[in-house]
């Protein structure tokens, strides 16, 4: 009885709680969970395609020199994709920048193109290029955008969560490699398993975006 009574205290404290948190606050906190869901995102996408690299390497038939090849042309695209993220924050904000990365996702399938009915290998490596190129953009916009945006919320906040933030985008890394990984041993098909990742991400982000924070010169700072 004790028991019972200790427990819908702490219940009614906790309600009690909830009700007194202004609703500047109550938002700032959506915002938390929903920019954590884009660093989950960009972790999970990440690790789904490392995951494939072996996998695709020997579909396409490229030697170890030429996928780092590839790869080091992935690195030298995030450099656009900085520029890109720094003008997209400046212009419409670190929230819309952040939305744009995600639905730049999209391109995330051309790297699984060579199992697409009736792509001979020149095709699958020419697509495989290109979507090398769409990911070092994307993992650098999204990055940026994120840490952008966790800034603003961290000092709106008035505590620091860009290392929670860190913490959920190594999840994401590792569950996307497990769940990449695991697909990639059961055969499932990486094109599909690609275009099921992205589509789904994007309607969670889209989802997610009207939960983050506007400018921050445009939000009351009530704790």
């Amino acid at each position: 009885m004790s028991a019972s009574s200790s427990l819908g205290r702490s219940w009614l404290h906790m309600h009690d709680v909830a009700r007194s948190l202004s609703p500047a606050r109550r938002v700032h906190d959506f915002s938390r969970f929903a920019l954590s869901w884009y660093y989950f995102y960009y972790g999970f996408s990440f690790g789904s395609w490392v995951s494939h690299i072996p996998t695709i390497q020997e579909k396409v038939g490229i030697s170890n020199g030429t996928l780092g090849l590839f790869l080091v042309c992935g690195g030298i695209s995030a450099l656009l994709g900085i520029a890109l993220a720094m003008h997209l924050n400046r212009s419409v904000g670190s929230a819309k920048s952040a939305l744009s990365g995600a639905f730049m996702t999209l391109l995330l399938p051309l790297v699984g193109s060579a199992w697409l009915p009736n792509i001979g290998q020149t095709q699958a490596r020419v697509l495989l290029m290109l979507g090398v190129l769409g990911l070092g953009v994307i993992c650098s916009m999204v990055d940026l955008s994120n840490s952008s945006h966790a800034i603003c919320l961290e000092k709106l906040l008035g505590q620091s969560i860009v290392g929670s933030m860190q913490g959920m985008n190594s999840f994401g890394n590792l569950m996307g490699v497990l769940v990449g990984g695991t697909c990639c041993a059961c055969g499932v098909n990486p094109f599909v398993y690609f275009c099921c990742l992205v589509c789904c991400g994007v309607i969670i982000s889209y989802v997610a975006s009207t939960f983050l924070i506007g400018e921050p010169e445009s939000i009351p700072l009530n704790p």
